[in-house]
């Protein structure tokens, strides 16, 4: 089999599996998925950076607020 015999069978598969993401996406457990990634997302990427900066300002404040009352 050359490689233009077996294209339409690749297209096929490539459509099937279009076929079925795009069924999943009907199903509400599909937004539960992304719902449930995307908390996941936010709470590794997030909210350590909402830390960080937190941490960082308090630093900030504390150096100022001892340079004030020195």
């Amino acid at each position: 089999m050359n490689k233009d015999e077996g294209l339409p069978i690749r297209l096929l598969i490539y459509i099937y599996i279009l076929n079925r993401v795009f069924a999943f996406t009907m199903c509400p457990c599909f937004y539960l998925f992304c719902l449930y990634y995307f908390c996941v997302f936010n709470y590794v990427l997030f909210i350590p950076a909402l830390d960080i900066l937190y941490s960082e300002n308090l630093q900030q404040s504390a150096t100022i607020y001892e340079d004030l009352h020195a």
